[in-house]
């Protein structure tokens, strides 16, 4: 695993939220928390995230923001957010999971 490579894989999973219908997102919902799960993990326990990475240890705090709105696409909380403005939030959580203040990778090419 690979801070660059799962964020980049996360980032292509919530692009895909939108043209998905429900049941999909449901599932594709669960797949991205399973995925954050195991980089939190990683983020924690690494050796690799600890020595390549500046601050793995706000990976939590990040992660921890976009369950909201992640269980809300998914249905498992009733908070009142649209789909689209759950969507900014998760692409949000990413870039603050590439930016300088936790991983600090590249997201594009």
């Amino acid at each position: 695993m690979t801070a660059q490579s799962t964020l980049r894989t996360l980032q292509k999973l919530i692009n895909m939220l939108p043209k998905l219908n429900d049941h999909e997102c449901v599932v594709t919902c669960m797949t991205i928390d399973h995925i954050l799960n195991a980089l939190e993990s990683w983020a924690e326990e690494s050796e690799d995230a600890k020595y390549n990475h500046p601050n793995p240890a706000a990976a939590n705090i990040y992660i921890t923001e976009m369950q909201g709105p992640l269980y809300s696409i998914a249905g498992l909380n009733d908070d009142g957010h649209d789909k689209e403005q759950c969507i900014l939030w998760l692409n949000g959580g990413i870039q603050k999971l590439a930016s300088l203040h936790c991983f600090d990778v590249r997201l594009y090419e």
